[in-house]
């Protein structure tokens, strides 16, 4: 019995082997969960310490600075539009000092960069009705000018340059805080929300809100301000040396091109929603068949997943010519706008040079001057707007996720040290004490699973929970280690309700050894490691060792630096579960949870492995989850469940005296077990008549 699928399994045993992470905590609890102001210690001494170190815990994500401090962030915007995005991000720039300065220095070289960029035009003014003039130095002087205007524009060029250089840091920096901050707050959601969304569009929303938040940086500082900027100078030195019927003229144009670039782009957005929406569904898919190769190739699939992979990439194709058609429009029509404005703002500035007016020949090189150098970023303001707009939709996506609540809140108190690292002083683990109080729950759908379930283990007992398929045990599992909140009731550790704890304290004191173990696709020794991050080489071994699996690895080429491949296929099933049962061994809990532990191995490897879990558990206190009967008769107590409700309980002799709904049960596996030795036997039987037969 797996904790759901492979994500929810993936999600359990991140959970169980956690290290101290910041999550959001809504201020009220779920419905049918106790309030908070009426959570209270059951019993015991109840002194959860406060966290003394680490992270200051706040209603706001919290994410590491590039000098390694744990700094607040801001709260995600609701909506994903620039009057909201923006302030967002420079709040993630400005919160760190070594970018508050680079930010103000980039704004300075922007001015510098456009002042001096527009001196150039005035300066060809200059020049030119020097040299109209006929002044019998009017050459030395011209050259003087042009000389200067070269100046100048090697100064723009120049500060323009240095601009990008003190950018580069800020955008960087915020791109990753964008990544830190949305990777923290998706580990931080609870199993629901997991077992509702697809890896693979997960990891495409967090690459490209990353990747969105740069460029809307790159967009607004490159760009849009300093264009802005450019506007407002290009008009005064119109209306100055011109007319303002020619600065009125440059607006009109320039705000027809936003409006037609706006409308279009538009247009453009929705048509981007939907790329991105069948982008994700071709990763989801490609990335499921690429993870469960082995049951596509099993049932002879290849072609179905081909075919459903080439449907959507099809529906993704229609609708990615729909969007370049759309972008070819919109650049027709901004290359029509920009044109008929030039022409125009020339045309004024054409009819009034007149020998001797107060227009001139250098007046009209001058606008000529001015409107290129306004007209050329505004080529690719189009560009960028239709790029700012695609990566707000891409950071759409990321901060509908950002704005998800976990569905469960996070209390605030931590379990006494005692609770965590227990012993007898003599070297050897102490169990906690563990409660299910009348707990009942019921899935989002409304189907009724657990009703008045009550489970006790003293510290240091082993108990089962057992019973047909549906029947709960899964479900339990989890509200024991608080992947949901029950509807009623209350499960408490050591008499401290699991809600009123961190996840951090909660799962520190917990290890679990799931059926299906998952395994990083990286080495032996740090998949072992992760049972406890930063543990010492000599305390990996020595955990391998108890697991068992010490010999094996030795085995292999590269020893503990071998690879185990994706998901661990690597290794044998048996060698999956023993690097489970040393992350325990080297976890040291207090709670051990197996849940199905043996179910899918051979007789012979179970046999090991249950050695290996009995010698894990002694001393501890243990939950085991199983189907096989036979793997947990040894417990303390075993818990008969059926729909949702316990049925039976006692010791395996009791239960067999009562000839109730376990008896049934062990019968039933007894029989079946005999039915397949039987079946060995005359299959063995048979083969030796053929074989002496065909001898003879």
């Amino acid at each position: 019995m797996v904790v759901d699928t492979r994500v929810g399994m993936a999600v359990a045993t991140r959970c169980a082997y956690t290290w101290p992470r910041v999550a959001r905590r809504k201020t009220e609890g779920r419905k049918g969960s106790v309030p908070w102001n009426r959570r209270t210690r059951r019993k015991g001494d109840g002194n959860g310490e406060k966290q003394a170190n680490g992270p200051p815990r706040s209603s706001q994500q919290e994410a590491y600075d590039a000098s390694g401090v744990y700094r607040p962030l801001p709260k995600p915007p609701k909506s994903a539009n620039l009057l909201d995005v923006m302030p967002y991000l420079f709040r993630l720039v400005v919160s760190e000092n070594s970018l508050r300065w680079r930010l103000a220095v980039v704004l300075m070289l922007m001015v510098v960069s456009k002042w001096t960029g527009l001196l150039v035009p005035l300066l060809f003014k200059d020049a030119v009705d020097v040299l109209g003039a006929a002044a019998d130095d009017a050459v030395k002087q011209a050259v003087h000018i042009l000389v200067l205007s070269g100046i100048c524009k090697a100064v723009s060029g120049v500060a323009n340059e240095l601009r990008l250089v003190y950018f580069v840091p800020i955008a960087q920096a915020a791109g990753r805080r964008v990544a830190l901050h949305t990777f923290e707050h998706i580990l931080g959601l609870d199993t629901k929300f997991h077992l509702e969304r697809r890896t693979g569009a997960l990891s495409r929303i967090i690459d490209r809100g990353t990747k969105s938040v740069t460029m809307v940086f790159r967009a607004v500082i490159f760009t849009f301000l300093p264009t802005a900027v450019e506007l407002m100078l290009v008009c005064y030195l119109l209306a100055k040396n011109l007319s303002t019927l020619a600065a009125v003229t440059t607006l009109v144009a320039f705000a027809v091109y936003v409006v037609w670039t706006a409308k279009v782009a538009g247009k453009m957005a929705i048509l981007r929603k939907e790329v991105n929406r069948l982008d994700q569904l071709a990763t989801g898919k490609s990335v499921d068949a690429l993870l469960n190769f082995e049951t596509v190739a099993l049932f002879d699939n290849k072609k179905v997943e081909v075919v459903e992979y080439n449907k959507v990439l099809k529906r993704h194709q229609k609708v990615s010519i729909d969007s370049e058609v759309a972008s070819s429009m919109l650049n027709g029509g901004q290359a029509v706008i920009l044109a008929a404005g030039m022409s125009t703002v020339l045309a004024l500035a054409a009819a009034q040079v007149r020998p001797g007016g107060m227009t001139t020949v250098g007046d009209l090189v001058m606008a000529n001057g001015l409107l290129m150098q306004l007209w050329a970023p505004l080529q690719f303001l189009g560009w960028f707007y239709r790029e700012l707009r695609q990566s707000l939709v891409d950071m759409e996506a990321m901060f509908d996720i950002l704005s998800t609540e976990p569905a469960l809140d996070e209390g605030e108190d931590v379990l006494p040290a005692s609770s965590v690292q227990g012993g007898n002083g003599n070297g050897h683990p102490v169990g906690l004490n563990l409660e299910v109080k009348d707990v009942s729950f019921r899935y989002p759908s409304g189907r009724n699973v657990l009703g008045g379930v009550t489970v006790d283990a003293k510290p240091g007992q082993s108990i089962a929970l057992v019973g047909p398929s549906g029947s709960g045990k899964s479900t339990l599992l989890k509200l024991m280690l608080r992947l949901y909140d029950p509807d009623e009731g209350h499960v408490y550790i050591d008499g401290v309700d699991i809600r009123t704890l961190t996840f951090s304290s909660l799962r520190s004191a917990v290890a679990v050894v799931p059926q299906d173990t998952v395994l990083f696709n990286t080495t032996i020794f740090e998949n072992i490691e992760y049972g406890r991050p930063g543990a010492m080489r000599e305390q990996v071994v020595q955990a391998a060792k108890a697991a068992r699996l010490h010999e094996s690895i030795m085995k292999m080429p590269a020893g503990y630096d071998t690879m185990v491949g994706e998901r661990g296929l690597k290794l044998s099933g048996g060698e999956k579960q023993r690097v489970a049962i040393a992350r325990a061994f080297l976890r040291a809990p207090r709670l051990l949870v197996c849940d199905e532990a043996t179910s899918a191995l051979d007789s012979a490897t179970e046999a090991g492995i249950l050695d290996s879990l009995k010698q894990l558990a002694r001393g501890r206190t243990t939950v085991f989850v199983a189907h096989r009967l036979s793997t947990t008769a040894h417990c303390d107590i075993i818990y008969v469940m059926e729909k949702g409700k316990l049925v039976e309980q006692g010791t395996h002799q009791d239960l067999m005296s009562l000839e109730g709904e376990y008896y049934k049960m062990w019968m039933l596996q007894q029989a079946e077990e005999a039915a397949i030795i039987d079946d060995s036997f005359s299959e063995d039987s048979s083969w030796e008549e053929t074989k002496a037969s065909t001898l003879s």
